[in-house]
């Protein structure tokens, strides 16, 4: 999952690349290492609350983790956690979301430390 900053939109990532192993400069969403991802759409003049709200609801297919995971696993990946790059201001939603929210839920004995919002 990719998240914008501040008054930022899906498109902040059209241009994210890697060098590859080839000494290759690939744009991400043409890497074939990556055959899954998406670029979520924030509210990009909203409170962190708000943010948060999307990235935990359950009943969004595109922009919330559980819709990632879904998605995931609809087109035959074996997916029980997303990895989550914000920039800027999506970086702060994601830390709102697992600090502040209930994120309980989400937790049990089996991947206490290890759930699926890894804040580092």
């Amino acid at each position: 999952m990719f998240a914008h900053g501040l008054g930022g939109n899906q498109d902040t990532w059209k241009y994210f690349s890697s060098d590859q192993d080839i000494g290759e400069i690939v744009k991400f969403e043409d890497d074939n290492r990556f055959p899954f991802w998406n670029a979520i759409t924030l509210k990009p003049f909203s409170n962190f609350d708000e943010n948060a709200a999307i990235l935990l609801n359950e009943k969004d297919k595109y922009n919330s983790f559980i819709g990632n995971i879904i998605n995931a696993r609809s087109n035959g990946f074996a997916c029980n956690q997303v990895n989550y790059i914000g920039h800027s201001m999506g970086g702060s939603v994601v830390r709102v979301a697992a600090e502040e929210k209930n994120v309980a839920k989400f937790l049990n004995k089996n991947n206490f430390i290890k759930f699926y919002m890894k804040i580092k």
